[in-house]
């Protein structure tokens, strides 16, 4: 497979959607999609920056804080609907993985029908769809490739930055591993650095500083969150890169890391342990802190109601747990929306892979990052929900590398253009 990249031509779904000779375009052009993002970064900051503690019997509480997202996503909804490209962004992404997984949240917002918390299922629902289709909308004005790729990437560092600034707002200038232990951030830096990583080996000198860049600055806090879920992910996105890169380099690189730590699982267990799980009992890594106790649970909840679910995004509220999420996607959406959903997310996936194939075949720049910060992104969620639920700083993230997929790599499958 030969991955000297191609960048795709005029005719892209991004300069389909408006006719730019119309004054109305030109002019939303320029004001909606900044107002777009600046409301998407405002519910990343209202979950971050301004996140608040409340006892789990509380969460759906509406307090100052629950009217402010919920103007947030009421906002959102009303840019939306003024957009004038709406209905074409909808019809370009109806057959694609993105739509399919705005489609979930559509079925997420029916369920709230037999939901135990039908206001809560809804609210949730429309709330991530809202977000997801802000995103690529806005992403659709960029006017091409290497212009949506400088604005996922800015989007992601903001994304990364605001739960540090929070985490720093918490914390202070701690210098203890322990006390920057956190999957806040943690699965976002691997997202951005493994896309910047597959990126750089075809890269450019145009982009080569700006992933350079990129690369470096999400290792950093990815190694500084001490994340074993997000470090396990990372490695696998290395993984993949090697392999579509058919670079033996990055195989190796994948292969010496595992090595050493399984050397240091076996000689030095009290280092890595120490490492790995700051202030965690033996016990609580050796039964994943719990989780197996909680998926056990889920299972039995899922056998409850196997075909609908109990309802989407009330997963975790139910039962005799209290937790903030399942720790685990494939539960979210088993307990949620049933074996009904559980079709529609498998159908999303091998939507994605086809996409995928075809875009391996075309050689199209962002192909290999993107396609390992989904890898990152499928693992991590095995740990940290991040797709199929609830909307979270993370998904932000990946929203962006997906409408950048979506909209900047399939739409030019085929194109014969001058390699970069």
């Amino acid at each position: 497979m030969n991955f000297e990249r191609s960048q795709y031509s005029s005719n892209t779904v991004a300069d389909q959607l408006c006719d730019p000779s119309s004054y109305l375009a030109q002019r939303e052009g320029r004001a909606m999609p900044v107002l777009l993002w600046i409301v998407v970064l405002a519910m990343v900051t209202r979950m971050t920056v301004f996140s608040r503690q409340r006892a789990e019997g509380e969460f759906a509480t509406i307090d100052s804080s629950a009217m402010a997202q919920i103007f947030i996503v009421g906002l959102t909804c009303c840019l939306l609907l003024f957009s004038t490209r709406l209905k074409q962004v909808c019809k370009s992404i109806s057959h694609t993985s993105l739509g399919l997984l705005i489609g979930y949240y559509l079925l997420g917002a029916v369920s709230a029908l037999w939901s135990p918390m039908p206001k809560y299922s809804l609210y949730r629902a429309f709330e991530a769809s809202s977000q997801l289709l802000a995103v690529a909308l806005a992403m659709s004005y960029c006017r091409d490739f290497r212009a949506a790729e400088r604005r996922v990437l800015l989007i992601s560092f903001l994304t990364l930055i605001l739960p540090i600034a929070a985490r720093f707002k918490s914390v202070g200038f701690a210098f203890s591993l322990s006390a920057w232990h956190t999957n806040s951030y943690s699965a976002s830096a691997a997202m951005i650095f493994c896309y910047c990583l597959g990126e750089l080996l075809t890269a450019t000198e145009e982009r080569r500083t700006l992933l350079g860049f990129g690369a470096l600055v999400a290792l950093f806090w990815l190694v500084l969150s001490t994340s074993a879920g997000s470090y396990i992910a990372a490695l696998c996105g290395i993984a993949v890169i090697g392999v579509l890169a058919r670079n033996r380099g990055m195989l190796l690189m994948s292969l010496l890391i595992g090595i050493v730590l399984l050397f240091f699982l076996a000689g030095r267990k009290d280092i890595l342990f120490k490492a790995l799980f700051p202030n965690k009992s033996v016990e609580a890594v050796e039964t994943l802190h719990g989780r197996r106790r909680l998926w056990d649970h889920y299972i039995e909840k899922a056998k409850e109601k196997p075909l609908l679910g109990h309802g989407s995004f009330v997963t975790h509220h139910i039962g005799e747990f209290a937790v903030n999420n399942t720790h685990n996607s494939f539960f979210t959406v088993l307990v949620g929306t049933g074996l009904l959903g559980l079709g529609v997310v498998t159908v999303g996936l091998l939507r994605l892979a086809s996409e995928t194939r075809m875009a391996a075949y075309s050689a199209s720049s962002g192909f290999i990052g993107c396609t390992s910060a989904f890898t990152v992104c499928l693992v991590n969620s095995m740990n940290l929900p991040i797709i199929w639920d609830q909307w979270r700083p993370p998904y932000l993230v990946f929203a962006c590398f997906l409408c950048l997929h979506t909209l900047y790599l399939i739409p030019g499958l085929g194109r014969q253009d001058a390699a970069k």
